[in-house]
């Protein structure tokens, strides 16, 4: 949901020229796939000590 959040202020910030608000979709953007990436990664490792 924060990758698509980042993407329309990306791109809102590109349409109206606003640097600033391009700036911090992009880092929605990254934060989003980061966070997801070590959900991901997190996920995995609880359940296999889990085990």
């Amino acid at each position: 949901m924060g990758f698509f959040i980042g993407l329309l202020v990306w791109a809102g910030g590109r349409w109206v020229d606003h640097h600033r608000a391009g700036k911090i979709g992009t880092v929605m953007m990254l934060c989003s796939v980061a966070g997801a990436i070590l959900y991901g990664i997190g996920f995995t490792l609880i359940s296999g000590f889990a085990r």
